[in-house]
């Protein structure tokens, strides 16, 4: 964020000088931390046993709150953010079904601004936002589209299944969904995001298949027109640009 670079460990979240490595500050341990922009000042929200609004240039920490969002195994779910809103997901009491919940942030505090009906999921319920919308992988409901201000129901694939740990990525108005991300071959679907259609067929990449539980993110990217994913035996990158 600007000249600082910010990380989180399990006891405490660091800022360093970008060029130097320099320790400049500590604030409190998070399990991840995610860049936002809240009326045009660069913020770091930090996400753990507690939710934390973070300056990143001075490591003060503007609020601390309790509002913490649980995954089907009662471990803190990962949220994605979007302008002023943080979104995520949590468990219900048996465990497999759950409502994604929207807050919205100020410098001032957490509020909570909508909770969707509630949808099912295998290990853990995958979110992606983009212009607008939030995508969300369900087990029972399959790719669902939420509407990001009012968290109302847009539309839905239900074909399109998830398994445990899917991968759910938008990049340029295509969602990259891979359903499994845990058993078996990997199989990537893509989907146009804003008329919620399957695009061609599924595509199963040639590289080996992702380790089984191992429960490491799958944490596909796209770059430069450019696919990269994590393999068992390695990196590997797919161009996806018109020749």
């Amino acid at each position: 964020v600007g000249d600082v670079a910010v990380f989180a460990t399990g006891k405490e979240t660091v800022g360093l000088d970008l060029h130097t490595g320099q320790e400049l500050w500590l604030a409190p341990a998070a399990a991840s931390v995610r860049r936002l922009k809240l009326a045009g000042q660069d913020r770091v929200l930090a996400v753990g046993g507690t939710t934390s609004l973070v300056d990143p240039v001075t490591g003060k920490v503007l609020w601390s709150s309790d509002v913490v969002t649980k995954d089907r195994l009662f471990t803190v779910a990962m949220p994605v953010c979007d302008g002023d809103k943080m979104v995520s997901y949590t468990a219900t009491t048996d465990k497999q079904t759950g409502v994604v919940v929207a807050y919205t942030l100020t410098d001032g505090g957490i509020e909570k601004a909508w909770e969707s009906e509630p949808g099912t999921w295998d290990e853990n319920m995958v979110l992606a936002i983009a212009a607008g919308r939030v995508y969300a992988a369900h087990r029972d409901e399959g790719l669902r589209c939420l509407d990001l201000a009012t968290g109302k129901t847009l539309g839905a694939i239900p074909e399109l299944k998830c398994g445990s740990n899917a991968g759910l990525i938008v990049v340029d108005g295509r969602i990259f969904y891979q359903p499994e991300g845990q058993h078996g071959r990997q199989h990537i679907h893509v989907v146009d995001a804003g008329e919620l259609k399957v695009l061609g067929t599924v595509w199963s990449p040639q590289h080996n298949d992702t380790t089984a539980y191992g429960q490491m993110a799958l944490g596909n990217v796209v770059v430069d027109g450019r696919l990269i994913v994590r393999g068992m035996d390695g990196i590997y990158c797919y161009d996806l640009r018109v020749e």
